[in-house]
C-alpha cells in the first residue's frame, strides 16, 4: 500500500543569493508575447498594490520548455484508494512568516496548499505534481478559477453548484484533448463540493486569524493570477519516489541559471528517514553551494481549532530546519 504523499509535508524553501523574486532578477526568459502578458499582470499588481512579478527576457521562451516537461508513469494504486483534492493538513499558515517573500521556484504536490504557498512566498514559479491525476486536474481547474475570479470572494464563489455550469464551460473551451475535458469535467463535478467547503473553511480560519490568502486579499490572488496568465504553473503527475518529474524540473531550473528558489517536497508519512536516503536525492533543485533550504514537516493529523480568532500551534513534527544545500 502506498502512503500518502500528502500527509506529512517537507518544504524546502530556498533563500540565496543566486536568484528569486526579491531583487527583481528572473532566470526565465520568454517571448514578446509572453512579455507583454506579464507587463499587463503586473499593471494590475501595481494599481492593486501587490508585489510585481520579475520580468521575462525576450532571448528565449523557457516557460514552453516548462509546459513541455514530460510526467511520471501512473501509479498502480493510489492510497487508501481517496483521492486527495482537499488537503488533510491544516494550520498551514503557521509557517507563513517563515516562507514570506522567499521567491524563487516552488515544488509541491496537493492542491490548495500549493496556492497558499506560492502566494505567501512570492514565487514566480509553481510547479505542482502529483502522482493522483485527479489531484492534476483540479490544480488545473484552480488554475481556470483564479484566471476568471474578479475578486478573492468569487474564487470561493466558483466552486459552488451555482457556478457549475459556467466552469464546465471553461474546461469545454480548454485547449486540450477531448478524452482530457471529459476526465477533468467528470473529477470536477465529483469534487466541487468538498473543494468549496475546503475554502471556506480557510476563509473562515485565516479571517479570524488576519492572515491573507488567496480568498480575502486582492494581493494573494493577483499574484497566483498573474502566474497562470503568464505561463509559469505547471501541473503534472508526479510521484516523489521516481527521478521522473520532479528531476526533470531540476534540470530544467537548473539549465536556465535560476535553480535557487523555494520548494515543497511532501513525502510519506511513516518513512521516518526521508529527507536522509528518501526523496531527498531526487530533488537537486539547487546544487549551488551557496544556498540553503528551509524544511518544514507537517502531519496530517487535525486537532481542534478555535475559530474565534486563536488557533492552536502548527501541526508540526519539528522545528524549521535550515540546512546548506
Amino acid at each position: 500500500m502506498r502512503t500518502p504523499l500528502t500527509s506529512l509535508a517537507v518544504s524546502l524553501l530556498l533563500a540565496t543569493s543566486c536568484g528569486g523574486v526579491r531583487d527583481g532578477a528572473t532566470s526565465l526568459p520568454a517571448s514578446e508575447a509572453r512579455t507583454r502578458q506579464a507587463a499587463t499582470g503586473n499593471q494590475d499588481l501595481a494599481a492593486r498594490g501587490a508585489d510585481p512579478l520579475p520580468e521575462p527576457s525576450p532571448q528565449s521562451d523557457p516557460l514552453r520548455e516548462l509546459a513541455a516537461l514530460s510526467s511520471d508513469p501512473a501509479p498502480e494504486d493510489i492510497t487508501l484508494d481517496t483521492h486527495y483534492v482537499v488537503s488533510n493538513e491544516d494550520q498551514q499558515h503557521a509557517f507563513r512568516n517563515a516562507i514570506k517573500g522567499l521567491g524563487g521556484a516552488y515544488v509541491g504536490v496537493g492542491a490548495e496548499q500549493s496556492y497558499l504557498f506560492g502566494g505567501w512566498a512570492r514565487s514566480d514559479i509553481l510547479y505542482l505534481l502529483d502522482f493522483d491525476d485527479w489531484v492534476v486536474h483540479i490544480n488545473e481547474v484552480y488554475g481556470l478559477v483564479f484566471r476568471h475570479a474578479q475578486t478573492p470572494e468569487q474564487v470561493i464563489e466558483l466552486w459552488s453548484a451555482d457556478r457549475e455550469a459556467e466552469v464546465v464551460s471553461w474546461i469545454d473551451a480548454s485547449e486540450v484533448p477531448p478524452s482530457v475535458r471529459a476526465e477533468r469535467k467528470a473529477v470536477f463535478t465529483q469534487s466541487r463540493a468538498r473543494v468549496e467547503h475546503r475554502l471556506k473553511m480557510l476563509k473562515q480560519w485565516l479571517d479570524g486569524a488576519k492572515i491573507p490568502f488567496f480568498g480575502n486579499d486582492r494581493a494573494e490572488l493577483e499574484h497566483i493570477a498573474t502566474m497562470w496568465r503568464t505561463g509559469r504553473v505547471r501541473c503534472v503527475r508526479g510521484d516523489l519516489t521516481m527521478k521522473g518529474a520532479l528531476q526533470s524540473f531540476a534540470d530544467w531550473r537548473s539549465a536556465r541559471g535560476g535553480s535557487c528558489g523555494s520548494s515543497t517536497c511532501p513525502t510519506p508519512s511513516n518513512t521516518s528517514d526521508t529527507t536522509r536516503g528518501g526523496f531527498a536525492p531526487t530533488c537537486g533543485l539547487c546544487p549551488s553551494t551557496r544556498a540553503r533550504w528551509y524544511c518544514i514537516r507537517t502531519r496530517s493529523t487535525r486537532p481542534a481549532i478555535t475559530i474565534s480568532g486563536k488557533t492552536r500551534g502548527p501541526t508540526s513534527t519539528g522545528p524549521i530546519e535550515r540546512r546548506a544545500s
